[in-house]
């Protein structure tokens, strides 16, 4: 009930249309900015009633995605925004025994989005490892070739850092992931508005959400840093 009395007051709060000095019914539109950020707040109230009905039908798939949007919508709030509440609500949201380990996060000029999920392999041969798989979409309005481009780092709450395993000629994984080695990198080109799917791995074995503090990524002169918001509730 919480989250929909704040969504409602923030509606309320937002700036009534200016009438004409003459008693004319002339308005001041919403800029670019106050539209997307309405926007955003629709779509997260629609999250969270998502949220609320796929837990009572019992339906895991529509429960996650309703989670899903809900973590995009607050991470939009939060980072290109600077909602402070957003990102509180995106501390409560991780606590949720039900939420995906899902974690987005945005480039400090905002124009680069990073999403980072585990990945659940059964084959044996990689049971010492972890995998994540990882979209990189770019919210630039031109093309970027890089080749400026690293292996994204996880940040460990006992302060140590992983970076990802290259998958190349002379790695145990080598055998078994070499037809796809290319795609354990970060891509070289983003097209206007494109994502692109990566995947990273770790010579860690079961690395756990709650061993993670954030994960970090520096692609041409972007850097992308997504922090566990659900861990940092955990040391406050």
């Amino acid at each position: 009930m919480r989250i929909f009395l704040t969504i409602c007051l923030l509606l309320l709060a937002l700036p009534a249309p200016v009438r004409a000095q003459d008693g004319g019914s002339a308005t001041t539109p919403l800029s670019e900015a106050d539209a997307y950020a309405v926007q955003l707040i629709a779509g997260l109230r629609s999250a969270y009633a998502g949220i609320e009905r796929e837990r009572s039908s019992g339906d895991e798939l529509g429960l996650r995605i309703q989670f899903d949007l809900a973590i995009q919508e607050l991470t939009g709030l939060s980072q290109m925004f600077g909602c402070d509440w957003a990102q509180q609500r995106l501390r409560e949201i991780y606590r949720d025994p039900d939420c995906p380990d899902l974690h987005l996060g945005y480039s400090g000029n905002r124009r680069l989005l990073l999403r980072v999920e585990p990945m659940e392999l059964k084959n044996p041969a990689f049971v010492e490892y972890s995998f994540y798989l990882c979209t990189l979409e770019s919210l630039h309005q031109y093309k970027i070739s890089t080749q400026r481009r690293a292996a994204m780092r996880i940040e460990l709450q006992d302060g140590s850092v992983l970076a990802a395993e290259a998958i190349a000629p002379g790695h145990p994984l080598w055998e078994h992931l070499k037809k796809q080695a290319g795609s354990y990198m970060p891509p070289d080109t983003l097209f206007s508005g494109q994502n692109l799917v990566f995947k990273q791995v770790y010579a860690v074995k079961a690395l756990g959400r709650e061993a993670i503090s954030a994960v970090s990524l520096d692609w041409d002169d972007y850097q992308i840093r997504l922090i566990w918001f659900e861990n940092e509730a955990m040391l406050d």
